[in-house]
């Protein structure tokens, strides 16, 4: 911390700074920064246990309304239920102690099947052989493409594919193509998105592969988790729903779909929710309050402060850092 910072900090509100993964794993292809491997998620939470100020969602919610909030204090959060944050987070959140709040997405749980962003990278971004062109209709919308080189692509092409993260500049033509169409399709219905991966998974020949918890976890793995004494669990929707993108009568099956599953099955009452793509409007704002969520986390990279609203808690994204880097980070995040 440089003297400046020190100097405001000295006369800023207390804050919190609440951190949101999603895989801890390190696949190949990760065009969103969805990963932290295993040894740097270790070495993370040594940094945030070194710092005494770990809290739990549930708290955080609870201060803000009782407007005591701690000095600087830190929440972990981890989206959408793959198979990787019970294999290798859970074992480490136990061991550090640290809490940590698993947004789950309820339909996806048992699924065996991967989420629709990744069978899409699997396709475009790691298979080196494609057909040479594509016709599809997804909602009325014709997408046509002639791939270069009659779909083949080589080493060096596959290495830029492994390099590129969003939102930089798609480096290549497949790139392009994955990225419009996961454009397209983000805000659709889950069937429509579920039948444009089976067209595409059938025009590809590609199937997908569980490699090192890509997939969605099963009922078992989510129920044994959640028996962690330092774990906490929220929701995400039944299907990962863009929720501001649908009717207010469709944003209440998703959220309060997910939240009845979660309270059966885990045998527990859920205070809060994450919104998918951090995606949400005044309705999804309302149909959170009357379904009894206490708190509702956004993708809205800005700390906490008692002054914050309880349903739009904002949530800084964690890349693949190492700690020394992730201690670096916090500190800006914290004073900047």
């Amino acid at each position: 911390m440089t003297f400046a910072q020190s100097i405001k900090k000295l006369f800023r509100p207390s804050r919190a700074v609440v951190l949101m993964y999603h895989r801890i794993a390190e696949p190949e292809i990760d065009p969103w920064q969805l990963a932290v491997s295993r040894e740097n998620f270790r070495d993370h939470l040594e940094v945030l246990r070194a710092t005494g100020k770990v809290i739990n969602t549930d708290e955080l919610i609870n201060c803000i309304q009782n407007k005591k909030l701690e000095s600087d204090c830190f929440c972990i959060t981890s989206d959408d239920g793959y198979q990787d944050n019970f294999l290798n987070a859970f074992p480490l959140i136990e061991q550090y102690q640290c809490p940590c709040t698993f947004f789950i997405t309820s339909g996806s749980i048992g699924s065996n099947e991967p989420y629709w962003w990744d069978m899409m990278a699997d396709i475009f971004l790691s298979a080196t052989k494609l057909p040479g062109t594509l016709d599809i209709k997804i909602n009325d919308k014709h997408f046509h493409f002639t791939f270069e080189n009659n779909g083949v692509i080589n080493e060096q092409q596959l290495e830029k594919h492994r390099t590129w993260h969003w939102p930089e500049t798609p480096p290549t033509q497949r790139c392009n193509v994955y990225l419009e169409l996961w454009m397209h399709l983000r805000d659709q219905p889950a069937m429509l998105i579920n039948e444009t991966i089976r067209q595409l998974k059938c025009w590809s020949g590609i199937e997908a592969v569980n490699n090192s918890g890509s997939f969605p976890m099963n009922r078992l793995q989510l129920l044994e988790m959640s028996t962690g004494k330092y774990v906490y669990t929220g929701v995400h929707t039944i299907t990962h729903a863009a929720l501001g993108a649908f009717s207010k009568h469709i944003q209440q099956t998703e959220i309060t779909g997910c939240k009845e599953f979660l309270d059966d099955n885990l045998n527990k009452d859920h205070r809060s929710i994450a919104f998918p793509y951090g995606n949400y409007n005044s309705d999804t704002l309302d149909v959170v309050k009357k379904s009894g969520l206490k708190g509702a986390f956004t993708t809205d990279p800005k700390p906490v402060t008692i002054k914050s609203d309880v349903y739009q808690l904002g949530r800084f994204q964690v890349i693949n850092q190492t700690g020394e880097q992730f201690k670096k980070q916090l500190d800006n995040w914290l004073n900047n």
